[in-house]
């Protein structure tokens, strides 16, 4: 990152620690941007025009980190987890994203 404003510490700690993929970060910011809904594989991949199967397997990924909720009766649903700290964090997280989406790419690519 040596030229350009630098991306946040935490925001790229937070993407080497819980961030496996493009999809799975876009899964969790649309999670993030729309945190009062309750939502299953098929609702996101519709929103995001994605395959249904890996959607769903990158939600159970952040359930799994604990990023966002998981129920699994009657049917498999999500939901951002909210909490003042991971609020906090990944609305730094999302304003990165913003601005310097081809470098966050990279440093998730680069894994």
């Amino acid at each position: 990152m040596a030229t350009g404003d630098p991306i946040d510490p935490q925001v790229l700690d937070f993407l080497d620690q819980h961030i496996r993929s493009i999809e799975q970060l876009e899964i969790l910011l649309l999670l993030l941007a729309h945190s009062d809904r309750i939502w299953t594989a098929r609702d996101v991949s519709v929103e995001l025009r994605g395959n249904e199967s890996s959607t769903a397997s990158r939600l159970d990924e952040l359930a799994r980190d604990g990023l966002i909720q998981r129920w699994d009766q009657p049917t498999c649903e999500y939901r951002y987890e909210r909490s003042p700290a991971l609020d906090a964090l990944m609305g730094r997280v999302a304003d990165c994203y913003s601005r310097f989406r081809l470098r966050m790419i990279e440093r998730i690519f680069k894994k």
